[in-house]
């Protein structure tokens, strides 16, 4: 389903490419990533809806930087990959709804604008002031071993919140930390066959019982897991 997103209606790339592929089915979508020298890379795709007719393509370009978020430290090149299909797919058509950008692509935007609202604020001191309050937490975190076992402590972190042992900003700053290392260190073991770390993704993908708390940046974790699930 569309996200709705400061009251308008934004499709998700997954919805996009699903739409895609149930009605071309003679298609083929390309993508290549062309490293910049300041770590930045630029993704490419190019789709083509009728290989009968490989004249007729769309593209779509993004950039990203590892030093975006600390989803992009593991992952600025799959996201990258990932706004790109999803402006080429817009331009195709696809849900564009009046905007080519993706809801990933809108709420990664917002989440920058914040942090550069941050900065620039007098306040700065507030959010830096609660980090140190949840620091002890934030250490025994990166302590954990495993991506099963970080996907445990945000699920224990959410319980937390439901009996107000953490407030809902603190409980979303610590599930946003367990999670950016869970999808980072299985990102990093990709390809080594791992099916623990599988079922630890999907886990944060659940609905039944959802590990992510709603709120600013849960958007973007969910689309680093689908990523990250697609890599395993």
């Amino acid at each position: 389903m569309p996200v709705n997103i400061r009251g308008k209606q934004y499709s998700t790339v997954a919805e996009r490419m699903t739409e895609w592929h149930r009605i071309h089915k003679n298609s083929k979508i390309a993508t290549e990533v062309e490293h910049l020298a300041d770590g930045a890379c630029v993704a490419r795709a190019v789709g083509i809806p009728d290989l009968n007719h490989p004249d007729r393509t769309f593209t779509g370009h993004a950039c990203e930087r590892p030093e975006d978020s600390a989803v992009h430290k593991h992952n600025h090149i799959e996201i990258a990959e990932t706004s790109a299909v999803g402006r080429m797919l817009a331009f195709a058509g696809f849900g564009a709804d009046g905007s080519i950008a993706s809801a990933e692509e809108v709420t990664r935007e917002m989440a920058r604008e914040q942090r550069s609202d941050d900065v620039e604020t007098s306040d700065y001191v507030a959010p830096v002031a609660v980090s140190e309050q949840l620091k002890p937490a934030h250490d025994r975190i990166d302590a954990i071993e495993g991506v099963a076992g970080l996907v445990d402590a945000a699920e224990k972190i959410c319980a937390c919140v439901k009996v107000d042992r953490y407030t809902r900003a603190e409980g979303a700053e610590l599930v946003r930390h367990a999670l950016q290392l869970a999808i980072g260190r299985a990102h990093d073991n990709a390809g080594e066959g791992s099916d623990a770390d599988r079922q630890s993704i999907e886990r944060i993908l659940s609905t039944e019982k959802p590990v992510v708390i709603d709120g600013e940046g849960s958007a973007e974790l969910v689309a680093a897991a689908q990523r990250c699930l697609a890599s395993l």
